[in-house]
């Protein structure tokens, strides 16, 4: 039986910051929010190996990470958030439930809604947290120079090519929950597609 975590609202009324994989982060801003509430999203929890908290959707990341990366995977020491269940092999792993669409702000502190983007989910976490801003960076949503997805090293499985529309949509729907909810979403990437939250200068959000 599946033991899920209940996410407490230790962030209350704080900042939250979002590391995604796009090709606009850089090590720069990493270090910028280093000390900060920050959630990692999958591969990142390697640019921020201090983040308070990761988040990862996909076994099969999970299990090449454990085999490609272990060493770096064993020694982080933040919160492992997952609605992947079957994995295993990491003392910090908390498992979540997973609600899909319509609602997209899930009510219920063990449970994130999320169809095709972890990014979904990361946001359902940082309002679990009780944040009250949250500031993304490196969510491009396309992709980047030598037609890359990631900053980092690229997942080993085909991309759909309508992936970047699906998202799109996906997170439009996150967008008036988190409104009703009284939090603020900025955008610190300057080539994102994601029209619907604002941009925001990273360096001046963390001065």
């Amino acid at each position: 039986m599946t033991l899920y975590t209940l996410i407490a609202p230790e962030w209350k009324g704080q900042d939250g910051f979002i590391l995604c994989g796009g090709t606009s982060i850089t090590r720069e801003m990493c270090k910028a929010v280093e000390g900060r509430n920050v959630l990692a999203v999958n591969s990142m929890y390697k640019w921020a190996p201090w983040a308070p908290a990761m988040f990862f959707a996909d076994s099969r990341w999970w299990y090449r990470e454990m085999e490609k990366c272990g060493d770096q995977l064993s020694v982080f020491r933040g919160a492992v958030y997952t609605i992947a269940t079957n994995c295993r092999g990491h003392s910090n792993l908390r498992y979540l439930r997973r609600e899909r669409p319509p609602k997209m702000l899930a009510k219920e502190r063990d449970t994130v809604t999320m169809l095709r983007t972890s990014l979904s989910a990361a946001l359902n976490i940082m309002a679990h947290k009780g944040v009250s801003r949250i500031y993304l960076l490196g969510a491009d949503n396309s992709y980047g120079d030598a037609n890359r997805a990631h900053c980092h090293t690229e997942h080993p499985w085909p991309r759909p090519k309508e992936t970047w529309i699906v998202k799109t949509h996906e997170l439009q729907q996150c967008v008036k929950p988190l409104e009703e909810a009284g939090i603020q979403v900025f955008n610190c990437s300057k080539t994102s597609t994601l029209p619907f939250w604002p941009h925001a200068d990273l360096f001046e959000a963390v001065r």
